[in-house]
């Protein structure tokens, strides 16, 4: 399984559209311990570019973070904690245009009325970005606990 999962993780840059979609939420889906978290920090980061067109995906990115990088890092190794916080500065550049006021603006659909679709996309973006938001607090807070 861990050798089809790193298969999946060198190949999905070279796949386009759904496919790559689809392999990165395998990935990201993947259970626990199988893949180390510097396995998984280039796969996250492209989840975050890609989630910014394909809301679940941007969930299933900020879902990992908040579960196996944040709350889940009080049960990780020293050695997996040492290594989450030298991949953080990468990932979290990845998280800057769920952050960032102006991008937020030009990638929010404008909603005439007219469709459901574009408001649910939407409504899905937000969540996404307020959940990366939370995600962001709780490392501020941790990082000042621990000074």
């Amino acid at each position: 399984c861990r050798a089809f999962l790193l298969d999946v993780v060198a190949v999905q840059p070279r796949l386009s559209d759904e496919l790559r979609a689809s392999a990165l939420q395998l990935i990201l889906s993947s259970p626990p311990g199988l893949l180390t978290p510097s396995e998984l920090a280039t796969p996250l980061r492209h989840a975050l570019r890609v989630g910014l067109h394909h809301p679940p995906l941007a969930s299933a990115a900020l879902d990992l973070l908040e579960t196996r990088w944040t709350a889940g890092a009080a049960h990780a190794t020293q050695e997996e904690r040492r290594e989450m916080d030298a991949l953080l500065p990468l990932v979290v550049g990845a998280l800057k245009p769920y952050v960032d006021r102006s991008v937020i603006d030009s990638r929010l659909p404008l909603s005439d009325g007219a469709g459901d679709a574009a408001s649910t996309d939407g409504l899905e973006t937000a969540a996404a970005l307020y959940r990366a938001k939370r995600i962001a607090a709780r490392r501020a807070k941790a990082a000042d606990e621990e000074m």
